[in-house]
């Protein structure tokens, strides 16, 4: 794939649907770049960052129309920005879908209907991010590290 309109048009291929939310959301995108579907990306999106990358596989999966979607680490290697918009592509794909995201970074669910942690392979926690903060399990555990861990800043020690 060396363009972006290239990305675009390999979706639709398969039967994708057009509605008007996934055409303002394919146009945001397109704005985005600065030749818009023209922008050359190279095979396999070698001049993209981890999160354009992204954020075109969900622009493309909400053309799909596919019924599931599965998402493994979505926000896993994106700088905030990109993160943003990814979190709201994916808002946006869950209203009409099964989404079955694999995520580190929990932000990225505390949303969701139901969340399974796994631990060795099965699975120990099981319901919504409200019900599984208030038990004493490891994804509390797992949540308050993270929350500790906010707002953390590597510095340089000057010598």
């Amino acid at each position: 794939m060396k363009g972006i309109y290239e990305a675009f048009a390999a979706a639709q291929a398969g039967g994708a649907s057009d509605s008007e939310q996934i055409r303002r959301e394919r146009e945001r995108l397109k704005a985005s770049y600065p030749d818009g579907y023209d922008t050359r990306i190279g095979e396999l999106g070698e001049r993209l960052s981890g999160g354009e990358k992204q954020r075109i596989a969900i622009a493309r999966a909400m053309l799909k129309d596919a019924p599931i979607v599965i998402l493994d680490e979505a926000t896993a290697y994106v700088d905030p920005e990109n993160e943003i918009l990814i979190q709201g592509a994916i808002n946006s794909l869950v209203r009409s879908k099964t989404l079955i995201i694999i995520a580190h970074r929990l932000s990225t669910i505390t949303t969701a209907d139901q969340i399974l942690v796994v631990d060795q392979g099965t699975v120990i926690e099981q319901g919504k991010h409200s019900e599984l903060v208030s038990r004493d399990g490891l994804y509390r555990r797992f949540w308050e590290k993270r929350q500790k861990a906010r707002g953390w800043k590597i510095i340089k020690e000057q010598q």
